[in-house]
């Protein structure tokens, strides 16, 4: 039976719409947080998106399994907060207790700036789409 991040994977790299633009990969030896693996899988539309709403109805089409937890899309005419899927294993027999995130930007410029790690705020929102 396949894990969760499998799913994911496969799902993302299947996707002729999706850019996987990086994937982080911590490992903990001891529980952090509850997690001793962690996967951020940054992505973004190959054509992109500038809207929260379209880019959450591309968010929830990325993965054909439930997430755990979802961070929406949400904008005001200055911001933008990005959306992220959550996605949780848990293998008691092997002490093995993972989530991974599929965090969605808009494009792969944001999805490569650190600055834009969560949320794009008045100056530089105005600066790319205005």
């Amino acid at each position: 039976m396949a894990t969760k991040l499998e799913v994911v994977q496969s799902a993302l790299r299947s996707n002729p719409n999706v850019v996987i633009v990086d994937t982080l990969i911590q490992k903990y030896p001891q529980l952090e947080y509850g997690w001793n693996q962690t996967y951020n899988i940054k992505v973004a539309p190959k054509t992109p998106i500038y809207r929260s709403r379209q880019l959450q109805e591309f968010m929830l089409g990325l993965v054909p399994i439930k997430p755990d937890s979802i961070d929406d899309f949400s904008e005001t005419p200055y911001t933008m907060s990005f959306g992220k899927l959550y996605f949780d294993d848990i293998e008691i027999a092997k002490g093995l207790k993972r989530r991974t995130w599929v965090s969605v930007y808009p494009d792969t410029r944001i999805a490569q700036d650190p600055e834009f790690n969560h949320f794009i705020d008045a100056k530089p929102w105005k600066g790319i789409f205005c």
